[in-house]
């Protein structure tokens, strides 16, 4: 008898055997689990194995009609092949004898072996084998499942498409293995959630849980026919082949090496610098083998770490603190430039009172009584002196228009030069969410409207339209400034 079994086909061949032990029972346990998808035909051989009849076992199965066939052979003997094509669309992919599979895929290369486990697990999310005949199995991952029971097959444990793209995309920014196709796999792909029975396939998905874990880890990497090639430079190059068949039990390196996968992929903070630690803590750890790693150099990797945290957390305090400093700065300055100009308006507004209480009182005294004040010459002469000091008011809102954007460029370029060191989240956080820039522009505005500098500038509307310049003066003229409204009215 032979049987053989892979990820295609099935095909039970017994020849030369006596027609009478051609067995119903055993014939019948295949054809009443075959998979829905899957087709099926036995071919019934004379003596000199020579085809004498194909019948379907697709669609029924009918013994009688193979029981006539034997008779109508003339020899004692003849032979049957049971050929079993297995759909390439169906979502569980029935296993007939687990041992004929088992063997044919422990005696795959590596590279078919991870190849096939990925297409399928590429096309359904889940690579299901459902083994109907033998003895109980029970093996599962997130991305994997062998069961004899079909009430036991379910796909709620799998890793999202999102997840794995997440994952590798960010293994390719920090290895290098040399057909990278199999890096759309992942170790948490053959991380065992429960198993039971069939020890020898929880020891192949730790092999390969393993395989993919050096990976991950190492610089470069190559998957050869048995073994894998890596070369990893930390506090030391270390390099050599890691062979799946070189031990039976690896279930305890690859059970760390797992955790040290997920410690440095699981989010986006700090992979770079997670990468580095691991490779210089191992390179410590491996002597001659990858399995010489234990629990040990987990922590270890742990407490560097920590180590390298704090020291990070003293370089953040102080790039905090710097930060800090100059947005005090900037603030400082645009208030200390709106003080400026705020003064300058005042003292041109006051320059502009006193010319009018001084030619009230020289002419009082002159005249020695208040009546003719304004003669022609000095009316003509202070319209001169307003126009000039509402150009002045003009040039200082100008001015501070321009000043603002120049302290904008400044505040941001400051932003820009900490991009290279720290992430937009850290920059946001330490800016405070340009909370302390905005008070300080804010203070600078609200001295600023004392004086109604604000009120010159060509405003929108809601609308979007643009306020005429009329409607500005005008709001100029009359909304705080007094001593002008004052001034107009005695010209008047």
């Amino acid at each position: 008898m032979e049987i053989k079994e892979n990820f295609v086909t099935f095909l039970w061949i017994e020849r030369g055997i006596c027609k009478s032990d051609i067995c119903e029972n055993d014939i019948k346990r295949y054809v009443k689990v075959l998979g829905s998808d899957d087709k099926a035909q036995l071919t019934i051989m004379d003596e000199y194995d020579e085809c004498v009849e194909v019948f379907s076992l697709s669609d029924g199965f009918n013994w009688y009609l193979v029981s006539e066939c034997l008779d109508e052979i003339d020899s004692e003997t003849a032979g049957f092949e049971l050929h079993i094509q297995k759909s390439s669309t169906s979502e569980i992919m029935t296993v007939y004898s687990w041992k004929a599979f088992f063997e044919y895929i422990e005696n795959l290369n590596l590279f078919e072996l991870l190849n096939w486990i990925w297409k399928l697990i590429e096309r359904c999310g889940k690579m299901v084998l459902y083994v109907p005949l033998g003895e109980e199995l029970y093996v599962e991952t997130k991305s994997m499942m062998v069961s004899s029971k079909m009430e036991h097959v379910d796909y709620k444990e799998k890793i999202s498409a999102q997840e794995r793209d997440k994952i590798v995309k960010k293994v390719r920014e920090n290895v290098y293995v040399k057909d990278d196709r199999l890096i759309s796999l992942i170790p948490e792909d053959f991380e065992i959630i429960e198993s039971r029975g069939n020890n020898e396939f929880t020891s192949l998905l730790n092999h390969l849980q393993l395989v993919l874990c050096i990976a991950f880890l190492s610089n470069y990497t190559e998957i050869k026919e048995y073994s894998v090639r890596y070369d990893m430079r930390g506090y030391k190059l270390v390099d050599g082949e890691y062979c799946i068949r070189d031990a039976k039990d690896v279930s305890q390196t690859s059970g760390v090496l797992y955790k040290i996968v997920q410690w440095v992929y699981v989010d986006d903070f700090n992979v770079i610098d997670k990468c580095n630690i691991v490779r210089n803590i191992l390179s410590l750890y491996i002597r001659k083998s990858w399995l010489e790693i234990e629990q040990e150099a987990y922590m270890a990797i742990i407490s560097s770490y920590k180590v390298y945290l704090k020291s990070s957390v003293d370089n953040y305090l102080q790039i905090k603190n710097e930060v800090v400093d100059k947005i005090t700065d900037i603030s400082e300055k645009i208030v200390l430039v709106a003080e400026s100009i705020s003064t300058r308006v005042r003292n041109n507004l006051l320059a502009l009172a006193s010319f009018f209480i001084t030619t009230l009182v020289v002419n009082t005294i002159s005249t020695e009584k208040i009546e003719n004040i304004f003669t022609k010459d000095i009316t003509v002469l202070s319209y001169v002196f307003m126009i000039i000091s509402f150009g002045y008011l003009l040039l200082c809102n100008w001015e501070m228009k321009k000043q603002k954007e120049k302290i904008q460029k400044i505040y941001e370029s400051s932003k820009r030069l900490y991009q290279d060191v720290l992430c937009e989240e850290d920059i946001r956080n330490i800016y405070c969410g340009d909370t302390i820039y905005n008070e300080g522009i804010k203070l600078a505005d609200d001295m600023m409207k004392k004086y109604n500098i604000p009120s010159l500038t060509v405003e929108k509307q809601k609308n979007g339209c643009k306020a005429s310049k009329i409607n500005a003066c005008s709001r100029f003229l009359f909304r705080n400034d007094m001593c002008y409204c004052a001034i107009f009215f005695t010209l008047w």
